[in-house]
């Protein structure tokens, strides 16, 4: 990694430790704690279960709280987060403001990112796996398959893996509950 790229990276985890790290704290923030929400969400037909990090939760009153994700992606629209905070740094790293982003504001400002466009990808990403990636994965069968994004040629390339270092299931999950 670049020295430019690994010094971004630390930006960003000072400006998540900064934002997220209780006032009266002296220790630092640990970053590989998590905070993971699990919730369900359906696409069409498709029912899915996604597990998604949760950089802080604001209390709006003693019986809503609202959780806030400091980086924007399609889990912010799926987990339903209304707002996300970015800090506006200058090429040292300094943070010179805050600011609070309405999610519906950044896909109208957008032309680039489409919620339609996504879903519609979704749905028929799903129903091509439904119909092509029908081995089971199980104790005795761990192939993996990946997706590749060509951006060259604006293709998708699908490979089969047994490789251990893609198993993302472990014994001890089929041993409770398959």
């Amino acid at each position: 990694m670049a020295p430019e790229r690994r010094s971004f990276c630390y930006y960003g985890h000072k400006f998540e430790e900064y934002v997220t790290k209780n006032d009266t704290s002296t220790e630092p923030l640990n970053l590989s704690q998590q905070f993971a929400g699990v919730f369900q969400v359906t696409i069409g037909s498709y029912r899915l279960l996604c597990s998604a990090e949760m950089d802080r939760a604001v209390e709006k009153s003693s019986s809503i709280t609202e959780h806030i994700e400091l980086k924007f992606n399609i889990r912010v629209r799926m987990k339903g987060i209304r707002t996300i905070v970015i800090g506006l740094r200058d090429n040292n790293g300094i943070v010179n403001s805050l600011v609070p982003l309405n999610i519906t504001d950044i896909e109208k400002a957008t032309c680039t990112w489409s919620r339609q466009s996504f879903f519609n990808f979704f749905l028929l990403f799903a129903e091509f796996l439904q119909q092509h990636v029908t081995n089971e994965y199980s104790h005795t069968h761990k192939d993996v398959v990946l997706f590749h994004f060509l951006p060259s040629s604006q293709t998708i390339s699908m490979t089969k893996s047994s490789d251990s270092k893609y198993h993302f299931l472990p014994d001890w999950f089929f041993n409770q509950f398959i």
